[in-house]
């Protein structure tokens, strides 16, 4: 007997049913909750500014947008590193379904573009795996990097994170080191001199300060429909990474590489959530980029008894988390 799992995973309408429903879920929400607004998420005045002046409609069309950019990418990622060993297009189901399930989601936010920009990065970083001369590719690593730390700024403090990764993949030189800290700050000298040029140093001091900003830490910050939704993703984290290290000797060494790197940079995002969750909505779009190839490669790449039930309940839980973030917000 096929398995549920197995028919969805690599049937050939999987994607085109992902975008329907991504489609309708998002003109569902637009119509019953027109007057969904941004959630402050910067206090840079330039961000606010661009931020702040998208009418409701284009934003939820930027969203859109962002969402099956940052979707194709997910394809071509895995089409050129092989990470789910064939050709899939799972990883972009999910993500597709996982933002169409978080309403809050649908909203333009200026991380949207910087989850795309984090994407480019992590592809770059992948390109360093047995290059003689990696340099060129850990500079434009980080160069993606430091723009995506512009439009968010506490982006800057995953760089030690993108530095283990860099040592994971490829060894961590003096040069690479070097081209690490070079790439990361080549925005920063751009912003500097578009401050200097309009005689506003601020442009360019409020992002530190923005930067080192972080609100005391409470349990009482994080409210019932932030518990529920970490838990249904963190379960699935945890499920997919025990999946990689129990079952390493399935994929190639370079395969493993990139999914120790996936495995920490989602479980750091995790604990930036957990610590500061008046970021949350505006940096969770970053970690369902991760989240959907890891889980992807869990669920194409098993077809037993055990998987087929998680897979079942894990799309049961995505209708019930739609239904309570849709109930939230009556």
């Amino acid at each position: 007997m096929t398995r549920l799992q197995h028919i969805i995973t690599t049937g050939r309408y999987t994607l085109p049913v992902a975008i329907f429903l991504t489609l309708l879920c998002w003109i569902g929400v637009y119509l019953y909750f027109p007057d969904l607004e941004v959630a402050e998420n910067t206090s840079h005045p330039l961000l606010q500014s661009l931020q702040n002046t998208i009418a409701n409609w284009a934003s939820r069309v930027l969203s859109l947008v962002c969402c099956f950019l940052i979707g194709f990418f997910l394809i071509h990622l895995n089409n050129d590193y092989a990470i789910i060993r064939r050709r899939a297009s799972v990883q972009t189901s999910i993500f597709l379904l996982c933002v169409s399930a978080c309403p809050l989601l649908h909203i333009f936010y200026i991380t949207d573009i910087a989850a795309i920009l984090l994407l480019f990065s992590i592809n770059n970083l992948f390109k360093c795996y047995q290059q003689q001369h990696p340099m060129g590719y850990v500079f434009n690593a980080f160069v993606f990097l430091g723009f995506a730390s512009l439009l968010f700024p506490h982006c800057l403090w995953f760089a030690p994170i993108f530095l283990i990764g860099t040592g994971m993949i490829t060894p961590m030189t003096f040069r690479n080191l070097i081209a690490a800290i070079l790439g990361c700050s080549l925005p920063y000298f751009f912003l500097w001199g578009y401050a200097y040029w309009i005689e506003n140093m601020e442009v360019f001091y409020q992002l530190f300060n923005e930067l080192i900003a972080f609100p005391k830490f409470s349990v009482d910050n994080l409210s019932i429909t932030q518990w529920v939704v970490y838990a249904y993703f963190f379960v699935i984290y945890v499920v997919s990474a025990v999946y990689c290290f129990t079952n390493k000797n399935k994929d190639k060494i370079r395969t493993r590489a990139y999914l120790r790197f996936i495995i920490l940079f989602l479980l750091s995002f995790f604990v930036y959530m957990i610590l500061q969750p008046v970021h949350s909505i505006s940096i969770f779009l970053l970690l369902l980029t991760g989240l959907s190839i890891l889980s992807a490669h869990f669920f194409v790449l098993t077809n037993n008894k055990a998987s087929n039930w998680f897979f079942i309940g894990a799309l049961v839980g995505l209708v019930l988390l739609f239904t309570f973030n849709i109930w939230m917000l009556l």
